[in-house]
């Protein structure tokens, strides 16, 4: 799996020493030789049927190259979140010296998958043809997602020149979607897991409402679960992984990480996971190893 232009809206702020932000984790160790950063808001990066798509950045200030990129793809149900929810954690990532895009994408009910990721694979080219704007490196973009957005980020990572999962949101289609890296906070669908264990009645409702089925226990609409299953679409030309994964999740059962891993590691993509048996479906696993993380990012994306 080898490899229009829009009005921009945007606003502008620059955080000088980010305290409220770190005053969230008091355990965190920061570096006196942390980067400063701008944030711009609302960079609208496709339109869609009269829908506006926007994306935040957190841009580094005071590098001597480009920076590289990730992309932070919020959760929610594939139903609500909102690129928001990254500004308590996509400081951390910029002050290291790595731009952080947070992407809003179109929600179901009202857009159906495979709208999810390609309008993610739309905000990938975006930045890779605005690069130069934005002092980003075009060859070192990764991507982040929590939940149902590390779904979408595992979709993203593993399908790599897919024609019928690339889209045209946004335009762009001279620029590759293929990322780098891929970090996933439980969010792995593993197919078989799913088949055996089933849904609570609550998820039952969201992936109907992605998938536009009426019955998520249809023949149909079991074709379609395992469509979007990253793990049907692996290759040994896929980016490297890192899963985060709390042991006491009952929204996406740890088992979906492990069963996921062991596919990475047998189709000969490099895969770390790590389990905290203390966390459930909480977003803060990225902080407590966020270390971890940045090591992993900094192989593959300097």
């Amino acid at each position: 799996m080898q490899p229009y232009l829009f009005s921009i809206l945007i606003s502008t702020f620059l955080w000088q020493g980010n305290s409220s932000n770190k005053d969230s984790f008091p355990n965190q160790k920061f570096s006196v030789d942390d980067y400063q950063y701008t944030v711009l808001n609302d960079i609208e990066y496709a339109n869609v049927d009269g829908q506006s798509i926007k994306l935040d950045l957190y841009q580094p200030t005071g590098l001597n190259q480009p920076s590289p990129v990730l992309l932070w793809i919020h959760g929610g149900a594939y139903t609500g979140g909102d690129k928001a929810n990254a500004h308590k954690y996509a400081w951390m990532f910029a002050e290291k010296g790595i731009a952080v895009a947070s992407v809003n994408y179109r929600l179901a009910p009202g857009a159906v998958y495979p709208s999810q990721v390609n309008d993610v694979k739309g905000a990938i080219r975006f930045l890779r043809a605005n690069a130069a704007k934005y002092n980003l490196d075009a060859n070192h973009i990764g991507i982040l997602g929590t939940s149902a957005g590390g779904s979408i980020a595992c979709q993203v990572g593993v399908t790599c020149g897919e024609k019928d999962l690339e889209g045209t949101t946004g335009g762009n289609l001279n620029y590759s979607s293929c990322v780098q890296a891929v970090v996933d906070c439980f969010g792995s669908f593993s197919y078989e897991n799913m088949k055996q264990t089933g849904f609570s009645k609550s998820r039952e409702n969201h992936i109907e409402m992605l998938l536009g089925c009426d019955d998520v226990n249809s023949p149909e609409c079991w074709e379609k679960i395992k469509k979007i299953a990253p793990e049907n679409h692996l290759d040994k030309n896929d980016p490297p992984f890192f899963i985060l994964h709390g042991e006491q999740d009952h929204s996406v059962p740890v088992q979906n990480s492990i069963d996921f891993n062991k596919k990475l590691l047998a189709a000969g993509i490099p895969s770390t996971l790590i389990t905290d048996p203390d966390y459930d479906h909480d977003v803060r696993l990225v902080v407590k190893y966020f270390d971890e993380v940045m090591k992993f990012l900094n192989q593959y994306l300097r």
